[in-house]
């Protein structure tokens, strides 16, 4: 019999587009410790610990991965930490292994790989970043001397 009969779950089937989720995935990975922190706490306990794997980049995309296990958990304290882990798009678990726990029938064990996707930072890309922030700063300037040009503040007419 399969899992899901076997414990009454329910599987929900999304079959997505990748053509609009290449589009909303940014340059900046989401950092993984801190979101997965947060999930952990929103779901009702406290990430003990995870374990960072090194970045991969291939076909212009970067996968941020980090291994973690959570212990002594309730099946619902689990389901709302992957409904948070899965929130986002860019953020998705790539491994999972659930194990009963043996101190007690109504908990569970479990080893997961969460991993985040961001654009490939190019040359051309940093190029652009830095002619903005020089074009940046030279607007700033221009803008400082137009205020210092008609700033008549504590001047008094006679």
């Amino acid at each position: 019999k399969p899992l899901a009969e076997r414990t009454g779950a329910t599987l929900v089937w999304r079959p997505m587009l990748l053509g609009g989720l290449f589009k909303s995935i940014g340059q900046e990975p989401v950092p993984l410790n801190t979101y997965l922190t947060k999930a952990a706490q929103t779901a009702g306990f406290t990430l003990s610990g995870t374990s960072p794997r090194p970045a991969i980049t291939k076909n212009h995309f970067v996968t941020n991965s980090v291994n973690l296990r959570v212990s002594d958990l309730t099946i619902d304290q689990f389901q709302k930490f992957l409904k948070e882990i899965e929130g986002r798009k860019d953020v998705v678990v790539t491994m999972l292994d659930i194990r009963k726990n043996f101190k007690s029938k109504d908990k569970l064990d479990a080893t997961l790989d969460v991993s985040t996707y961001s654009k490939e930072v190019t040359d051309e890309d940093k190029a652009k970043e830095k002619e903005k922030k020089k074009d940046d700063k030279s607007d700033d300037k221009a803008n400082d001397k137009s205020k210092d040009a008609g700033d008549t503040k504590g001047d008094k007419k006679v």
